[in-house]
């Protein structure tokens, strides 16, 4: 402190030592109004009373500074021995340019530079004390505030004690009045967050889509009332309690659990969409197509149910339908027209053979009529292998497939190889069909966009449940977006999805593309 001011000689008389002990008691009960009494809630004017009511001050104004140095709150203070004299808007601008000029760029303590002073106002506003004045920065982490300035009658109190007093008062102010901005800033963070969550919840509960959000360890932390109906359960007893594998049928219980341990090590390596089978409170089996996304920078993730068991239904039943019309076409076509064509050429051959007796020489144009029916029969026969690909018996897809591995071989002169257990066999015809279709795509894609001179389709069985897969070596998926538009994914998805299996498309590490289809048998 000798560095800011003169050095003077200190006062030891009573008076002296009370104005002291007046002085300490005004700063311990400054420090009880920042800290206890009024803590968050204290104002200037708190502070300048007590300057004035207890450490015997002349008088004392705060001022605190916006961050481009413009008076933000202003307070002035007068004692009864002062003139009582009201501040203008000159004096305020006066306070303005001297923090902006003097303060802001000083030391921490400023001695008689008060600005009313310096205008020959020390008479007028204290009579004929021996005045002085101390002003400090109010500074906390380098955030400066603004100033605090008091005046006292010096005849018994050095103007060194109170130049530490009125530090120590504006460190405590200024860490006060920081921690003051802090809270504020914390409750209209709080504020915005309870908002935001407040609107989630919101959104979270009105969403026509049951919906749960999902922790690591696979608990429910939040279920919404659509969650509630599907389920059974209220929520009380799901949140915090209950897994949600507790609602996965036992053959989809492996997969899905695998999903929800690879999406929290990279999320793009399980599957966001599939259909499940659900269980509910009352064991009822609803088939459900769920949706699951990872919340960002999280473990958790959160997961809608859409019910779809009598949409389901009722595409089994119009699929149903369906490939009972196709099949009977496809049967028309082979028991019918294709015999009826095999006949009429008999019947040509038979008049070709009558008229080359007889020497008549249009005999002749009956090969080119042969040729004809030779070309309406085979079409016949295409038509009826694409109406219906994969014959009712159990081994029917196998025999489909060895026949389409045949044909990609012989016309585009690649490798295309099928490994199957010996045991799978698919009983339900439309199911097979469907599979076939599929693998159809996917081999029909690999040939067209991959580049590919190898593919290979795998059928495995494991634990209930069938695992398909079309590898390729090629160029692989460039973009998936892309793909999903222009290669028909959608449409095998679609496939897969009413035969109640899984679908997903992937590009493999060593190049090419995966097609997995997993079937539960």
């Amino acid at each position: 402190m000798k560095s800011l001011y003169r050095e003077e000689n200190r006062k030891t008389s009573p008076g002296a030592l009370k104005d002291f002990n007046a002085k300490l008691y005004t700063l311990y009960r400054i420090n009880q109004l920042l800290f206890r009494e009024k803590k968050d809630f204290w104002t200037l004017q708190d502070i300048g009373d007590t300057l004035i009511n207890h450490g015997g001050y002349l008088s004392c104004w705060i001022a605190l500074v916006d961050n481009e140095g413009s008076l933000a709150e202003f307070s002035h203070r007068n004692s009864e021995e002062s003139r009582n004299t009201e501040i203008s808007s000159r004096d305020t601008y006066k306070i303005e340019e001297f923090i902006r000029t003097e303060v802001a760029d000083s030391e921490i303590i400023l001695i008689n530079r008060d600005p009313f002073l310096l205008a020959g106002d020390r008479e007028e506003l204290h009579g004929h004390h021996d005045i002085s004045s101390v002003t400090a920065r109010l500074e906390f982490n380098s955030s400066f505030f603004g100033a605090i300035s008091a005046t006292a009658d010096s005849t018994f109190f050095s103007t060194e004690d109170d130049a530490i007093m009125l530090n120590e008062i504006a460190a405590n102010i200024s860490y006060a009045w920081n921690d003051k901005i802090v809270q504020l800033k914390f409750r209209e963070m709080e504020e915005m967050i309870n908002s935001l969550a407040k609107n989630y919840r919101t959104t979270f509960e009105t969403t026509g889509t049951a919906t749960i959000l999902i922790e690591e360890d696979t608990t429910i932390a939040h279920a919404n009332a659509e969650f509630e109906s599907l389920s059974g359960y209220s929520k009380a007893e799901l949140e915090d309690t209950m897994s949600w594998t507790r609602f996965i049928a036992e053959e989809d219980l492996e997969m899905m659990t695998e999903y929800h341990r690879l999406r929290r090590e990279d999320p793009s390596k399980a599957p966001r969409n599939y259909t499940i089978r659900f269980i509910d409170r009352n064991h009822n089996i609803k088939d459900i197509y769920m949706t699951v996304g990872m919340i960002p920078q999280t473990k958790k993730s959160i997961a809608s149910f859409l019910d779809v068991t009598e949409q389901k239904r009722l595409e089994n039943e119009i699929l149903r339908i369906s490939e009972e019309e196709r099949r009977k076409i496809g049967n028309n076509l082979h028991d019918g027209l294709g015999p009826h064509l095999v006949g009429i050429k008999f019947m040509l051959n038979l008049l070709k053979q009558k008229l080359s007796r007889k020497f008549i020489t249009e005999a002749g144009d009956i090969d080119e009529i042969n040729y004809l029916l030779d070309q309406a029969i085979t079409q016949t026969r295409m038509i009826v292998k694409g109406i219906c690909p994969v014959d009712i018996d159990a081994e029917g897809l196998i025999f489909a497939l060895i026949d389409l591995t045949s044909q990609i071989e012989s016309l585009f002169g690649i490798s295309c190889r099928l490994t199957h257990d010996e045991s799978i066999t698919f009983s339900d015809n439309i199911v097979a069909t469907q599979l076939y279709y599929i693998i159809q795509e996917a081999v029909n894609n690999a040939v067209k966009h991959s580049q590919a001179k190898n593919i290979s389709i795998v059928f495995k069985k494991k634990n209930g449940t069938i695992s398909l897969s079309i590898d390729d070596d090629g160029i692989g998926i460039p973009d998936i977006n892309t793909y999903i538009r222009g290669m028909g994914i959608n449409i095998m998805k679609y496939r897969a999805r009413v035969i109640n299996a899984i679908l997903d498309v992937i590009k493999n590490a060593s190049g090419g593309t995966r097609v997995i289809c997993i079937i539960k048998n």
